[in-house]
């Protein structure tokens, strides 16, 4: 089946050669590569080499990796989210091996160093709605 044939399967209910992974470009994960940690890790456990892209933004590297996965992805996105809303104010400190994220709304988050990079779920130690006055001071 072609990527197409699939998604219409998969639309009418039909059973599909095999049910398609959908990615989108810059997600982390089976779209387009993963990150050097996880590459690395892949290929020592049995990963073939060849699969993994050399750059995950270059379209034509990914096409082992999209085989090798199952995974498939739209040929354009045309939508992008919007810029990020002006938020609160916040301080970053090192402690250990986490860095530990103070906003002034009060929420404190904790992460490993380089989270954007070998991205973990952080830990949020106090979030910055814990009751109704916490709440109403983020909408004025």
């Amino acid at each position: 089946m072609t990527d197409l044939e699939r998604f219409r399967a998969v639309c009418r209910g039909q059973t599909p050669d095999y049910v398609p992974i959908f990615a989108f470009a810059g997600a982390p994960g089976m779209s387009g590569g993963a990150m050097r940690k996880t590459l690395d890790r892949l290929v020592a456990t049995g990963m073939p080499e060849w699969v993994a892209p050399s750059d995950p933004w270059d379209d034509s590297t990914k096409n082992d990796w999209w085989r090798y996965w199952g995974t498939t992805q739209p040929i354009a996105l045309d939508c992008f989210p919007a810029d990020a809303p002006k938020g609160f104010g916040e301080c970053r400190r090192r402690e250990g091996e986490f860095e530990i994220i103070e906003s002034e709304s009060g929420a404190i988050t904790r992460q490993v160093i380089d989270n954007d990079q070998t991205y973990s779920m952080p830990e949020f130690l106090v979030y910055d709605v814990r009751d109704r006055a916490s709440g109403l001071m983020q909408n004025s």
